[in-house]
């Protein structure tokens, strides 16, 4: 038996080493790229496109194709450079015979993504030669030298990103800005690295501020800021519950600067994960001048805080409810949270639902709708009879607001100061008439004056008080206008988030009537008296004001007081049995505190 050897053809497997591959000239691209967008690396970023361009044109046995490059962008991620990513479709697609570039870690400073592509070409018949490292992927040999030269370009790059991040760090602890991220409200000079008010956006976060403080909820703050046409921070119509919770969470607004908040814990996806201590942060105070007072936004922060660790258990969600934080169970004291079943939202008292009401057992839960129809029953009694029970609603408020007394006070210094001026001017036609001398006209008329000037201080201190309290009688006369008002009537025909949030301080579910018999389905809506929520709500605040029978000696005035005829089903445990119920009223009261 003889055998036959035939030679391989270098030709066929592509030589590209040589100029002589034979009659049918090669398709050639080249791949270039720069990390950053210095402009020493913008000269390299030119030279490389004008180097192949040069060496693929100057082939007579070659075809250029294109230099593809990619300017300003970080080689660890394949997916990010959008002209590497058609060079390899280009060459998918058949366009393209070789590929030409520098290095490896020009082509890619990730082992996976080198030994992916260039496998993937290995298999079109595509060769990439990466001249530093001279190496041709066509070449089995190459493979083993390839893995191994394209693990120190990651580990490079790895290097190369420690030194950056150490290189930022030294710059923080300066209190130097890096990374800024434009925020609404200010705008960032980099050249002087100084942060600067802009007015228009200002007053939007303040109103955001006031808002929220007053007990509106993020998603409300949204729509209320969409019906006025303002534009979001993106430049759009359309804003959302979490934009508004970004501004009151976010420190700038007070003039500090935290950084660090995210770091990148992998140099080759680049993701950022949030900073819960893993890395440094950095807190720079009184950088820059701020829009909104320390004191409110450390209020805005516990209402924040206090509507998050309100639902404790996946069951409950009630981040999106007007009703979220504001009641509180009229048994134990503890806040009443939302379980939403597949037929409908229900409050349920927490401690009741996280001990299996062994701890309030008195408490029921009540559904949402029936909490939303005692508070527009109440709104629609208020209303009716041309206002009468609101006229009542509203001296209430008054005499039961510290506020009134500085109105009180105001009145009475106005009248003074008139009365004074009067007398002046009985002395002045004394003195003219001649029946009182010089001397004692030039006392008296300097008395006068100087009680006059004393009430002008009081009044100007006084204006300031009532100024710093957001104008409590607009806001009153506000409230008055907006139930009252005969458009609103109208408007208002179903449950509104807006104006619950309004008028509505808390509310406490169920309590002990008259009689001392507890009455799980007791509706206590608590009023507003000014502009801001009521802060210092504690479990014994509520349990000792939960009985009707010592109204008289507790911290209420009652507005109304009714009934609201609904059928419902509910459960009662008797003899160690849970037996179904029906409840047919609930008793809904709306008062003030004194």
């Amino acid at each position: 038996m003889e055998v036959e050897i035939i030679r391989k053809n270098d030709d066929s497997l592509r030589n590209i080493n040589s100029a002589d591959v034979g009659s049918q000239k090669l398709r050639v691209a080249a791949y270039a790229r720069v990390s950053t967008d210095l402009e020493d690396q913008q000269t390299s970023f030119k030279s490389q496109q004008q180097y192949y361009l040069n060496k693929i044109m100057s082939n007579p046995k070659w075809t250029f194709v294109e230099v593809y490059a990619d300017e300003g962008i970080s080689g660890t991620r394949a997916e990010k450079r959008g002209n590497f990513m058609r060079l390899i479709k280009d060459a998918t697609d058949g366009k393209i015979d070789l590929i030409l570039t520098k290095s490896i870690s020009r082509f890619a400073r990730n082992t996976l993504d080198t030994l992916k592509y260039v496998r993937l070409l290995k298999e079109l018949q595509v060769a990439v030669i990466f001249e530093e490292e001279n190496i041709n992927t066509l070449d089995m040999a190459g493979e083993l030298l390839l893995t191994v030269l394209s693990s120190v370009a990651q580990q490079e790059s790895e290097t190369i990103s420690s030194h950056i991040k150490l290189g930022l760090k030294m710059k923080k602890e300066r209190g130097e800005i890096v990374g800024f991220v434009s925020c609404y409200g200010y705008k960032y000079d980099y050249k002087t690295k100084k942060m600067t008010i802009i007015p228009e956006e200002a007053e939007i976060v303040r109103y955001i501020f006031k808002k929220y403080l007053n007990g509106y909820g993020s998603k409300t703050i949204a729509q209320q800021l969409e019906r006025e046409g303002v534009l979001s921070p993106n430049g759009l119509k359309k804003w959302s519950d979490s934009t508004i919770l970004g501004i009151i969470k976010n420190e700038k607004y007070i003039g500090d600067v935290e950084q660090g908040k995210t770091y990148v814990p992998n140099v080759i996806t680049h993701k950022k994960a949030k900073n819960n201590g893993e890395e440094d942060k950095y807190y720079i105070k009184d950088h820059h001048e701020p829009i909104i007072s320390r004191e409110d936004f450390e209020r805005a922060q516990n209402i924040r805080k206090g509507r998050n660790n309100f639902i404790e258990t996946s069951k409950y969600n009630s981040s999106r409810s007007v009703f979220s934080g504001r009641l509180w169970c009229g048994f134990c004291g503890d806040k009443v949270g939302r379980r939403k079943t597949y037929k409908d939202a229900k409050w349920e008292c927490l401690a009741a639902f996280k001990q299996a009401r062994l701890y309030c057992p008195s408490s029921k839960s009540i559904r949402e709708d029936i909490l939303e129809k005692c508070f527009m029953e109440s709104y629609h009694m208020l209303t009716a009879n041309d206002g009468i029970a609101i006229e009542n609603f509203i001296n209430n408020i008054k005499e039961s607001s510290q506020t009134s007394v500085n109105y009180t006070m105001k009145d009475k210094l106005m009248n003074e100061k008139k009365n004074l001026k009067e007398k002046l001017s009985k002395l002045v036609d004394l003195y003219v008439e001649e029946k009182i001398e010089q001397s004692v006209f030039e006392r008296k008329q300097m008395d006068i004056q100087n009680r006059i000037i004393e009430c002008d201080e009081k009044l100007e201190k006084l204006n300031t008080i009532i100024e710093d309290e957001e104008g409590y009688g607009t806001k009153i006369n506000t409230i008055k206008d907006k139930i009252l008002s005969v458009g609103n009537r109208n408007m208002y025909k179903s449950f509104d988030a807006d104006l619950f949030a309004s008028l509505i301080d808390y509310a406490i579910i169920g309590g002990y009537d008259e009689n001392g018999i507890k009455n799980p389905y007791m509706v206590r809506f608590i009023c507003k008296k000014g502009n801001s929520a009521r802060e210092n709500i504690t479990p014994e605040f509520i349990v000792n004001n939960n009985n009707l029978h010592d109204y008289d000696t507790s911290n209420f005035n009652v507005v109304l007081d009714f009934l609201i005829n609904e059928e419902f089903p509910s459960f009662e445990t008797i003899n160690g049995r849970r037996i179904r119920t029906v409840v047919n009223e609930v008793r809904t009261r709306v008062e003030i505190e004194r």
